[in-house]
């Protein structure tokens, strides 16, 4: 079942306050996220507040963070995911992601790929995000980002208790969808994902804004 109207506004009233483009590092604002890594445990504040910026579409904030974390730990296989999604920047936005912003993405992918360490899981986020990327001088954006959204949707079957499992693949559910489809499958589909991690998750910035 739907949303009610007023907690959607609810929600839609939490946005302003968390979608700053480049928004400040306070963690109080930018809400709560919490997101497994085998990176150093000193990382982990900073490494969630990479994540949460990237939810918030804080991407200047979010490279900042994620090569804080890789300064810290130079063998963080998740930071170079966070610093590959962060690249893509806006998800939402209209166009073509031009050939330099590409070419920053799968730098960031093969970097965090030749390195040794990082858990199956992490190693799964980033193989997912490597789709947005990969052969981009030849295959079409539409093409990568429905790779991506069905590589996600693979990790958050692999991975049902991972709730930012869940809430990527949502979100890549959303804007991935075709703009010609009236029915709005993909859009329900993240829906469904999202209204009960809305009910647990209530400070969480990406549920937020997805919703």
């Amino acid at each position: 079942m739907l949303m009610s109207r007023s907690h959607l506004a609810g929600l839609a009233l939490l946005a302003p306050a968390l979608a700053a483009q480049t928004p400040s590092h306070d963690a109080a604002r930018l809400g709560t996220v919490h997101f497994e890594t085998s990176c150093a445990p000193t990382t982990r504040p900073t490494f969630e507040q990479g994540v949460a910026l990237l939810h918030s579409f804080g991407f200047t904030g979010a490279v900042r963070a994620f090569n804080d974390v890789l300064a810290a730990d130079s063998t963080c296989v998740a930071a170079y995911w966070g610093l590959a999604l962060s690249a893509w920047g806006n998800p939402f936005a209209a166009g073509i992601k031009p050939d330099a912003q590409l070419e920053r993405g799968l730098r960031a992918v093969e970097r965090g790929q030749a390195l040794r360490g990082g858990t199956e899981r992490e190693r799964s986020f980033l193989a997912a995000v490597a789709k947005l990327y990969e052969n981009y001088p030849s295959a079409d954006q539409r093409t990568r980002v429905i790779a991506y959204r069905d590589a996600m949707g693979d990790v958050a079957r692999r991975y049902p208790s991972d709730e930012e499992a869940s809430i990527f693949y949502a979100a890549a559910l959303a804007f991935s969808s075709d703009p010609n489809d009236k029915t709005y499958a993909s859009q329900t589909r993240a829906a469904a994902i999202l209204e009960p991690l809305a009910a647990r998750l209530p400070n969480h910035p990406g549920v937020a804004h997805y919703l």
